[in-house]
């Protein structure tokens, strides 16, 4: 299981990278998960150490640095699951791949399709959050992942609410709305929103 983590490597993020690594060593003792980490920022040369230490620990490399990546839908088509919040939790849900959302703010956890609404308001974590993130909460909903909980339906329909909600139309028209309620003027819905 190759699990992706996309995330600048900054401020409450780290804790979350941190978490992640403690995590997925943690669960080398039932399941082969692997963890790719795609970002870079101020606190990279901690995660470098950590990572360094668990994979001397483990005789092998089960945490993976890639560095940042301009465009990273090439590291989610790899993945089997995503861990990241606001746009990352949406790209990732985009290419139908389950995503634990948590972020600068905290943790909500495995999105589906009856939690995603309530999990935008929160912005997947990075704005509000349900919880502490910490590595018991990542290891138990990387097991419900592996465990098959979310299933080929659940993540067809998480694609689709990403569609429905983040079109380029959806959201042109929000900002023409916004534009609109400045300038005073009336909005008419155009008919393909309506």
């Amino acid at each position: 299981l190759l699990i992706t983590l996309v995330s600048r490597i900054a401020w409450g993020k780290t804790r979350v990278i941190e978490e992640a690594i403690n995590a997925v060593e943690a669960l080398q003792e039932k399941y082969k998960v692997h963890l790719a980490i795609v970002g870079s920022g101020p606190d990279s040369g901690f995660i470098t150490s950590l990572a360094g230490m668990v994979n001397r620990r483990h005789s092998e490399d089960i945490i993976h640095l890639t560095g940042a990546m301009l465009d990273p839908v090439e590291a989610y088509r790899g993945s089997d699951l995503v861990i990241g919040t606001a746009r990352i939790a949406l790209e990732a849900m985009s290419c139908g791949l389950p995503v634990i959302a948590a972020g600068n703010s905290g943790y909500v956890g495995l999105i589906t399709p009856q939690n995603f609404m309530d999990s935008w308001k929160l912005y997947f974590g990075d704005h509000d959050f349900l919880a502490y993130t910490s590595s018991t909460r990542l290891k138990e909903d990387i097991e419900q992942v592996i465990a098959g909980a979310v299933t080929p339906q659940d993540l067809r329909r998480l694609r689709q609410l990403v569609a429905k909600h983040f079109s380029i139309q959806q959201v042109t028209s929000g900002i023409e709305r916004v534009y609109y309620q400045v300038l005073g003027l009336d909005y008419e819905a155009k008919e393909e929103e309506i």
